[in-house]
């Protein structure tokens, strides 16, 4: 193959990659300026338990989510993209993404979060209001046991009780025009990966490009921090792209080959 085409095709799949894949580490104080709403500004604050900086969200007998809108603009997710991020689980409370918003009412969400009194934790997937319940119009969410735990009388009495970082991927597709899907991955900090998939098909289920960003709720006053937000598109698409940036450097070289020929 022609070595300017090859250089031509590696250029726009390095160029497609960077201006598509997003990836928020929360080491600036900057950072957190990228997500909006909710109750409140998330804090940008040094990592309780560990090194460098994440950014962490007040709750307190509420379900808020936050935007990812750099510039004030909110980014638009569509279908086939990955949503991913670090977060922290607390009892008495809920943290994981926002992963498609159409109003602070109607928002597709991904949960982990640690139940009271059967000691179990539990991936949630579906669409939630404000206050954490799923309105009219949409299916029942998700639900699966993730594990297992065994605090103390103590450490219930306390809704500060932690218990570590784990890294949670969301894939949104759709299944058709009737049906929105979304699948979610959560390791949790010994490696063990559990995956729910949650299938709307409710009169009010929606599956256009949609806010995507951070979301966290607990019946109690909590605090939820979040680490490494990336939201990485379906590689078909860069793939795509890379395509027509090779045929479109294929087409300029045979018009300059057929121009010269006609001079000549």
């Amino acid at each position: 193959m022609n070595k300017t085409i090859v250089v031509a095709a590696v250029a726009v799949l390095a160029v497609s990659g960077f201006a598509s894949t997003v990836s928020v580490s929360f080491e600036t104080s900057s950072d957190v300026n990228q997500f909006t709403g909710g109750w409140g500004s998330p804090s940008w604050i040094a990592n309780p338990h560990g090194s460098g900086h994440v950014v962490q969200s007040q709750v307190n007998n509420n379900a808020p989510s936050y935007k990812y809108s750099p510039g004030g603009v909110d980014y638009l997710v569509g279908a086939g993209t990955t949503i991913s991020v670090d977060c922290d689980a607390m009892l008495h409370g809920h943290a994981g993404l926002l992963l498609q918003q159409k109003s602070i009412s109607e928002q597709y969400k991904a949960f982990l979060q640690f139940d009271i009194p059967s000691n179990t934790e539990y991936l949630t997937v579906g669409n939630f209001d404000q206050w954490g319940y799923t309105p009219g119009g949409h299916t029942g969410a998700t639900k699966i046991p993730v594990g297992n735990f065994y605090p103390t009388p103590e450490q219930v009495a306390s809704n500060y009780l932690w218990f570590g970082w784990y890294h949670m991927a969301a894939v949104v597709s759709t299944v058709n025009t009737n049906q929105y899907k979304v699948v979610v991955t959560v390791t949790d900090p010994s490696s063990n990966s559990y995956t729910a998939t949650c299938i709307d098909s409710g009169t009010a289920r929606y599956t256009y490009a949609a806010p995507v960003g951070l979301a966290a709720a607990s019946g109690y006053y909590n605090l939820h921090s979040f680490d490494n937000f990336q939201i990485v598109p379906e590689p078909a698409t860069m793939c795509l792209l890379a395509l027509g940036g090779l045929a479109m450097v294929r087409r300029r070289q045979e018009n300059q080959k057929g121009a010269s020929r006609t001079s000549s």
